[in-house]
C-alpha cells in the first residue's frame, strides 16, 4: 500500500530545500546569538541587537508553539542527514532501528556537549571542540583545504556515513541546539 502525501510535507520539503540552498548556515547564526547573549549574561561582553538576534526570538518562539521547528524544517545540517537517510532507505531498502535502550542513552550526549559548549568554550575560551558545523562551514565557503580542519571533516564524515542507519544522527546525540530547543528543555524550564 502506497503512503499518501500530505500538504505539509511537500510545504516541509520545499522550506527545506530554499534554507539548505539560501541559509545553510543558520545553525551557526543561532548558535552565536546564544553565545552573544549568555557572555553579555556573564558580563563578559557586550550584546549587540541585530536582525540575527531577531532570528533567535523567532525561532524560540515558534519552538514553544510547534515544537523544533527550526530542528526540522530550517536546519540544513538535519535536512542533509535526514535526506541522507530517506535515500538510501528507498534505495538499498535499510531498515535498521537502533536499540531504545543504546538510542535512549546516546541522547543523552548533547546535553554534554552543551554543558561542555558553555562551559569550556564560552566562558574560559577554551577551543578544543570537534565540530562537524565548522567542516560544513569551511566547505559550504568553498574552503577546501580540509587539513585545516581535519578532525571536524572526519567527525562530518562519520555522521554523513552513520545517516543512512539512523536518521539525524549528528541531531539526535550531539547537536547543542536539539538540546537548547528539546521539548524536555522546554519542560524543565516551566518547572522552575
Amino acid at each position: 500500500m502506497k503512503r499518501k502525501i500530505l500538504p505539509t510535507q511537500v510545504i516541509r520539503f520545499f522550506v527545506q530545500l530554499f534554507s539548505l540552498l539560501f541559509f545553510p548556515m543558520s545553525f551557526a547564526i543561532l548558535l552565536s546569538q546564544i553565545k552573544s547573549l549568555y557572555l553579555a549574561i556573564i558580563g563578559k561582553e557586550t550584546f549587540n541587537w541585530n536582525s540575527n538576534f531577531i532570528l533567535l526570538i523567532v525561532t524560540v518562539i515558534v519552538t514553544i508553539f510547534f515544537g523544533r521547528f527550526f530542528c526540522g524544517w530550517i536546519c540544513a545540517f538535519g535536512t542533509i542527514t535526514e535526506w541522507t537517510n530517506l535515500l538510501f532507505r528507498k534505495l538499498f531498502k535499510i531498515k535498521f532501528e537502533m536499540p531504545r535502550k543504546v538510542d535512549k542513552a546516546l541522547k543523552g550526549l548533547k546535553y554534554i556537549v552543551l554543558i561542555y559548549l558553555i562551559v569550556f568554550i564560552w566562558t574560559f575560551g577554551d577551543k578544543q571542540l570537534v565540530d562537524p558545523w565548522d567542516a560544513f562551514d569551511n566547505l559550504v565557503s568553498l574552503n577546501f583545504n580540509i587539513s585545516l580542519y581535519l578532525a571536524n571533516f572526519v567527525f562530518l564524515l562519520l555522521i554523513l556515513f552513520f545517516s543512512p542507519f539512523v536518521l539525524k544522527p549528528y541531531c539526535r546525540y550531539f547537536c547543542p541546539l536539539g538540546a537548547v530547543f528539546n521539548k524536555d528543555s522546554a519542560r524543565s524550564l516551566h518547572l522552575l
